[in-house]
């Protein structure tokens, strides 16, 4: 269980809320299990060349290529809808 101390914090709802999806034991939309993380770490390990960084799942392949196409005002909008 994770604790904490939100206190006072005028993100404190924001902050229960959010703690209370992580601790929830339902599976958050587009999850993968562990082992397509450990498929994408094994290549990194053997890669002669890795890469900065690997897109798993879905929304980080999306998001990959919505960062590339739209100007930075609209990506924030987009991310603190999808929060």
């Amino acid at each position: 269980m994770i604790s904490h101390k939100s206190g006072n914090s005028r993100l404190s709802k924001v902050y229960e809320k959010k703690l209370a999806q992580l601790q929830s034991s339902e599976d958050a939309p587009f999850t993968l299990d562990p082992d397509a993380v450990a498929k994408a770490l094994l290549h990194a390990l053997e890669s002669n060349s890795p890469k900065v960084r690997y897109k798993v799942t879905v929304p980080t392949h999306l998001f990959y290529w919505l960062k590339k196409f739209l100007p930075e005002k609209v990506m924030d909008f987009i991310l603190r809808k999808v929060e």
